[in-house]
């Protein structure tokens, strides 16, 4: 892991810091759709 971040050229703080901002969203709605899915579980197990 921190191999590769060495071995990243100058401009590639930019583009990852792009790509984190995608990911942190993606795993957002991820996290709130697990979040409802477990929700709607425990209300059902009740």
């Amino acid at each position: 892991m921190q191999e590769s971040k060495k071995a990243l050229p100058v401009g590639a703080p930019y583009i990852h810091s792009r790509i984190n901002v995608r990911l942190v969203k993606q795993l957002k709605q991820t996290g709130d759709v697990l979040d409802f899915h477990i929700n709607s579980i425990n209300h059902r197990s009740e």
